[in-house]
Parts: C-alpha cells; structure tokens; sequence
C-alpha cells in the first residue's frame, strides 16, 4: 500500500512538470486597469514546422510575410532570402514554389519579395521589394497587373517604391505599404492606376511640437531645416478582413492607440468604449541589458469571427482581442522553445488556429486553442453577435475556472439587462468595472425605481407642507423676534454668503474659533477619503484598493498650511498686516463652499448617469470659483490689500509653494542618495567580516 501510494505521489509531482513543457508561457490578459491579471493560457503551440518537416528542398531564408487562404487551406510564405514564395497545404506539407511570373511568354523572377496575398479571384498578390514593385499573377504564374512607384506629384518622388507589405479589397484594388511614405498606404485600383494615399495618419499636437513651431519662426530658413520634422506615425503591416475594414498596426513609441480599424474613407472605427482599452500590447516596461524594450505590433491578422491577433516582434507575444478592444489573452514569448520565438515576423488563421512565422528560425508554429480559450472564443463570439442570453451559461462556466474574469461579468450582466433584470445586472457591471454599460442599466433601473416611490414620496410632500403651513400660522406663537448672538462658529457661517462682512468680523472684533478651523480642515481630508472610495461607481475612477491616505493628507491639510506659510512669509515683504493665525483661520472658513458643494456632489453622484455627469462637472466649477473668491476676499480683509495687489499676492504664493515643492524634493533626494550611500558602506563592511 505505501509503495502504490508513493508511487501515485510521485505521477502528482511530474505532472505539472509536463504541463509546464508542453506550455513553456503562463498565459494572462490586461484588465480594465490596465494590469497583468493571470488567467489559463487561451492558445498552446500544437506544433513547430521546421523545412524539413514541410519537405522543402531549401529551406527558407529569412521568410518575412504569412498569408493563409481560408477557403482553400493553402499557406503562402514570403521567402525573402530565396525570392521566392512557397505554398503549403494545412497540413503543412509543399505543394509548390512560386519563384517569379511569366510576362508575354518571358520569365520573370522575384528579387526578395516581402509580402503576398490573394485577390477575391484566387490570384497571388505579391510586393516584389527589390523590383521596386507590386505584382498581381494567376496561379500558374501569368502576370496580370504590374503596380509601380506612382508618377503623381502627390508622391515624394525621393523615396524609392519598395512595398514590404500588400493587401487587396473586395473591389480587387491593391494597397501597398512603403514603411518611408508617412502619408499612408498607396492605392491602386485593379488595372493599377494609382488613386490616393489610404489612412494617413495626422500629426499629434503636443507642447514640443508647438514650441519648435513657434521657435522655427525666430531661425533662418538654414537653421530650421536642420531641426526636427513631425511627420505622422507610419504604419507597420495591414490585413484586409472579410468584410472589407482594414486593420493596421502603428510604430509607435507607446502601447497607445497601436491597433485601428479603417473603413472604406481611411478613418478609425475601431469600438474603445473606454480610453483605457486603447491601449495595445504589453503596457509594461521591459529593460534588456540597459535598453528598453517596447512593444511594436509587426503584423495583424483579422479572423472569420472577427478576432484580432497582434504580433509583438519585441518580446514574440501574440496579443488577442475582441472588436470592442477587450484583452481576451496573450500567449508566445521569446525563446527556443516551441511555442516561443526567435524573431516573430508574421501571423495569420485558419478558423480557430493561428499561425506565426519565426523569420531566424524559418518555422511556421501553430496554436491552438485551449479547452479554456475555445470556451472564451465562444462566449465572445456569441457576445459580439448581440445574443446575450445564449453566451450567458458559458460566461457561468468560465467564472468557475476564472473567478476575475470581468469579460465573463460583464457577459453575464448584458444577459440581465436584455431579460430586464436591472438591478441584478448593476452588480455584474461593477464586478466588470464597466462604466458604460453600468450607466445604460441605472438608467433603466432609475425608471423602475422612481415609478415605485413617486406615489409615496409625492403624499410625503404634501403633508409636510400641510404641517408648515398650520404650524407657521397656528401653532407658532407671534412675538418680538429675538435676536440672535453672534458666536465664533456662526460668524465662520457667515462668512459663505458675506466674506467680506464676516471677515471684517474676524479681523477687528476677534470672532474667530482656532477649533472650528481646525474642524473644516479634518472635515476636507476625510471628505476626500470618502469621495475616493464611495462616490458613486460611474464617476469613481479610483481603484478601491488604491487609496494613499497619507497623500490624500499630503494634498488638503499640508498643502493648505504650506501656502498658508508661504503667504504669510510674502506678506512680509508685501506690507501684509494679518496675524498667522488670523490668516489661517480666515482661510479655513473660505473652504467651506469647496467642502458643502464638495459633499452634495458626493451625494448627487448615486442619482446620476454618466450623460448627465455635467452636473457634477458645474457643481464642482462653482465650488472652486466661490471658494477662490471666498479667499481673495480673506486675503484682501486680512493683509489690508487692494484687489490687483491681492491677486498678485496670490500669484506669488503660487510660485513661492513650486519653489518650495521643488526644494523639497531636492532635500528627499538628497536623503535618499545619503541612504543608499549609507547602506552601501555597511555592506561592504559586513563584507569583510
């Protein structure tokens, strides 16, 4: 028994040590914030295609484009380094090389084609680069269309016609990829006149943009031409769905925007209900040896059922996502394994299955889907068709094998509110973080909810108006009206609607309370933490386990006494005549609009949708402008100033708080760098113990 029971041990512990061959990458997928969330691998290499195992003759030489025929199974490879292109059935066995055209009876050869491709009839679409040309065949190799460097001027005729990338629309026009030509893909239609340029992209304006603008304005015409162009994004690869939509990807310097989706006028319609998924590729920094790494998506592939697969040359990761830009899993990596690369190239599919090309390598290795990744396929599938209630029961499941996966929530939340579960669905689209979609159900669950309380809450008015009006001329007892006393806390109230008047009170009779100030600014922090973790899900755009109490400190009560101190310290040299104390104090008392309007947003956010967020936006407008004026008024009683010289002083305090924050950070470093100094000795001693 103890020898059956070891030996039953000892499969458990060799298990995962097969598992972890068979995939040599832990699958995981970004979530709505942005970070790595680990999930079950969604593809697993099924196999490696080296030459040999395809039975070429010579193997392939730097291959550096894949296209797949769906309809047929044939794969054709670019194979550059042989100027030649080599078709495989989906078997991955030879069927025949492609190594030039014939042109009225004469043969022609490719020089070191780069990209291929089908038209609608079947024909191959070749960018012969080094000819400096596009070439259109039929499969037995009869030159049909011949696609060279435009002679429009809206070509820069300095920059050689060297396509690396082609493609082909339903209407058989070509479009050609030159990675110097930044103003977009080249046109063609089918008889191969050139048309326009497709997609261009436009230069993002930024601050260094506008300021070498403006700074080349000052510079000879010498001068500036030796300083930088802004020239728009080029893209990278394309690949033509189905459906006629091309789909690009960007180089870029960022994960930002890398991905889009053209219809027939060029433009972006690639669905990003949140900015947030506009974010492609890995979202992390990597660092090789010094030097960092970024994604750079080298080529796309667009499936039947619209799945997008990006391919990071970088780090050899294949990035999968849905048609609203939802991160659906990574897989690949870099490495000699299978399943990793050496320098991924280039990547298409055949139904579920995909296919990337190893350029170093020259191997072709397919992927499949997991049981798991089939299951996300699937509900996706079902999901971006609209039918909700069908992929609900496959959402279910996942959340077994997946208990974070908000792709399932927010299924499963669209399966409620189709059946009119509005409630019920609010929390899936919490557990989803799905702002969008969220307000769409409060909305309709705002409409049901006020149907059934507007009866009651309407009789409830009305009595108590009733009540008012009989205790106001009944009850309530005519008499002379009794003044008030003026205390401390009711002149800091008073302060809200007269600022000047009340503080006038504070300067000359003394009515202020040192605790009640104090009081305002505890009642700030706390009003802060509170709107960080409770206002209302659609206008929290805080992550619950984010909060950094200290900074919330950091940025209301010790930010308040710096520029208080700040102020204080200029009044010095401004002939200011207020107290330190009265200046705080005063101060203080001018927070309380922020604080009071601050409290009813807070509130109002739990009543509103996000198309009626203006509100919030108003409220917290006029919170600021009435706090702002509350203070110049503050300052202006106190330090006895005019009003341009109070705005001056104000704008100095503004400048005098940098100085300090940037002193600041000065003394930190300091410190940090005499730590780690410090830290470095005592190794050293402990070293030579």
């Amino acid at each position: 028994m103890k020898r059956i029971i070891a030996f039953l041990l000892a499969l458990l512990c060799l298990c995962p040590a097969a598992i972890a061959a068979e995939t040599p990458y832990t699958g995981y997928y970004y979530d709505s914030w942005g970070e790595i969330a680990e999930c079950p691998n969604i593809y697993t290499p099924e196999a490696e295609f080296f030459p040999v195992d395809m039975a070429l003759a010579t193997p392939l030489s730097s291959p550096s484009d894949l296209f797949i025929d769906e309809a047929n199974g044939l794969i054709y490879i670019a194979d550059t380094g042989n100027s030649r292109i080599v078709v495989l059935d989906a078997q991955m066995q030879f069927v025949r090389e492609m190594t030039g055209y014939t042109e009225n009876g004469e043969a022609l050869t490719f020089r070191n084609p780069e990209g291929v491709t089908l038209d609608s009839q079947g024909n191959l679409v070749v960018a012969d680069t080094a000819n400096a040309q596009v070439v259109r065949i039929t499969p037995e190799g009869e030159l049909l269309n011949r696609y060279t460097q435009p002679a429009s001027a809206l070509y820069p005729q300095d920059i050689l016609f060297q396509p690396e990338k082609v493609a082909c629309d339903l209407e058989d026009n070509v479009y050609a990829l030159v990675p110097s030509v930044y103003q977009g893909v080249i046109l063609f239609d089918k008889a191969g006149e050139f048309l326009n340029f497709y997609g261009g992209n436009k230069v993002s304006i930024t601050p260094a943009l506008l300021f070498d603008y403006y700074w080349k304005k000052l510079l000879s015409q010498e001068q500036a031409e030796k300083m930088a162009r802004y020239v728009p994004i080029n893209y990278l690869s394309m690949d033509m769905a189905e459906d006629g939509y091309m789909y690009v990807t960007l180089f870029s310097e960022t994960s930002k925007k890398q991905i889009r989706k053209l219809n027939p006028l060029g433009n972006d319609i690639l669905r990003v209900e949140v900015e947030k998924k506009a974010e492609y590729g890995d979202l992390d920094i990597l660092y090789h040896n010094g030097t960092r790494t970024d994604t750079q998506l080298a080529d796309i592939a667009v499936s039947t059922d619209d799945f997008i697969y990006a391919l990071d040359s970088n780090r050899g990761r294949v990035f999968v996502y849905s048609q609203g830009s939802d991160s659906l899993g990574v897989f690949g990596g870099s490495g000699r394994q299978t399943g990793l690369f050496s320098s991924a190239c280039a990547i298409d599919t055949l139904g579920d299955s995909v296919y990337v090309l190893d350029g170093v390598r020259g191997s072709v290795t397919c992927f499949a889907p997991t049981t798991y990744g089939a299951s996300v396929l699937s509900a996706m599938r079902l999901y971006q068709q609209g039918e909700y209630a069908a992929s609900e029961s496959i959402w279910r499941e996942l959340l077994q094998r997946n208990y974070h996966l908000e792709l399932a929530y927010d299924g499963i939340g669209k399966a409620l509110l189709a059946e009119g579960k509005y409630q019920e669905s609010l929390d899936y689209f919490k557990q989803a973080n799905d702002v969008y979609w969220y307000s769409k159900a409060f909305q309709s669950y705002r409409v049901e909810a006020v149907r059934e309380v507007i009866g009651p809450v309407l009789i409830g008015v009305a009595v108590l108006v009733v009540l008012y009006m009989v205790w106001s001329k009944v009850i309530r007892k005519k008499g002379p009206k009794k003044e008030r006393p003026q205390t401390p806390v009711r002149m800091a109230l008073d302060t809200i609607l007269h600022p000047i008047a009340g503080f006038e009170e504070i300067r000359y009779r003394k009515k202020y309370s040192a605790g009640f100030a104090i009081g305002i600014l505890a009642a700030w922090f706390f009003l802060e933490v509170i709107a960080h973790q409770y206002t209302a899900f659609i206008f929290n755009g805080h992550k619950p386990d984010s909060i950094n109490v200290l900074l919330i400190l950091a940025s209301t009560a010790a930010l308040f006494f710096v520029l208080v101190f700040v102020n204080n310290a200029l009044a010095t040299f401004m002939d200011g005549e207020s107290t330190l104390k009265q200046l705080w104090i005063s101060c203080a008392y001018a927070l309380m609009p922020m604080i009071l309007l601050r409290a009813i947003g807070i509130a109002l956010s739990y009543a509103l949708c996000s198309e009626e967020g203006v509100f919030l936006i108003v409220l917290t407008v006029v919170a600021w402008g009435w706090t702002f004026w509350n203070i110049v008024c503050a300052l202006q009683t106190m330090q006895q100033y005019t009003f341009p010289k109070t705005l001056a002083n104000i704008l100095l305090t503004v400048v005098g708080l940098v100085i300090v924050l940037f002193i600041g950070f000065l003394f930190f470093s300091l410190l940090q760098q005499v730590g780690s100094f410090i830290r470095t000795v005592f190794d050293e001693l402990m070293l030579w113990q």
